[in-house]
């Protein structure tokens, strides 16, 4: 007898909850639209140390990225006009790299409902390819319509 208690006991236990299950809510969300993207600049040689990703929305961040490429270029770049009101500059470097054969490119930019997304690829020399012998720093700067929403960058494989 006593164990047909406890088993009923036990049997409606199981069938109740105070935890109340929430159901997924749908996600509205917004179709991707692709932003179109000018490359401002970029090569091998940016002088950029680290492995470096970021977008920056006003003048002087950006007359500093310039101040680091044109450490070593005599003219150095010229800054081009841009209005920071409107507009982002994305800048993706590599870092420094022990040869040549490396590059850094924007693939495309896309405007999602919560934020910007940079896609990017990454190129390296075949490790049986002759190559140039020399320090290297890949680098790409991009501007693009931006109304201050974030970014965030992903590679793209290839």
């Amino acid at each position: 007898m006593k164990s047909l208690i406890l088993l009923l006991l036990f049997v409606a236990g199981c069938g109740s909850s105070n935890v109340s299950e929430e159901k997924e809510k749908p996600v509205d969300l917004q179709d991707e639209v692709d932003i179109p993207f000018t490359v401002l600049y970029g090569d091998s040689s940016g002088n950029f140390m680290e492995r470096e990703m970021i977008a920056f929305n006003d003048v002087k961040a950006f007359e500093n990225a310039l101040g680091t490429v044109n450490k070593t270029r005599k003219p150095g770049l010229m800054a081009p006009e841009i209005d920071f009101s409107k507009y982002s500059v994305a800048l993706l470097t590599m870092g420094q790299q022990t040869t040549g054969g490396y590059s850094i490119k924007v693939e495309r930019v896309e405007l999602t409902d919560r934020n910007i997304i940079v896609y990017y690829s990454e190129s390296f020399p075949d490790p049986r390819s002759p190559v140039t012998m020399a320090l290297t720093s890949p680098w790409t700067m991009i501007q693009f319509k931006n109304d201050k929403m974030p970014v965030i960058f992903v590679p793209v494989l290839n």
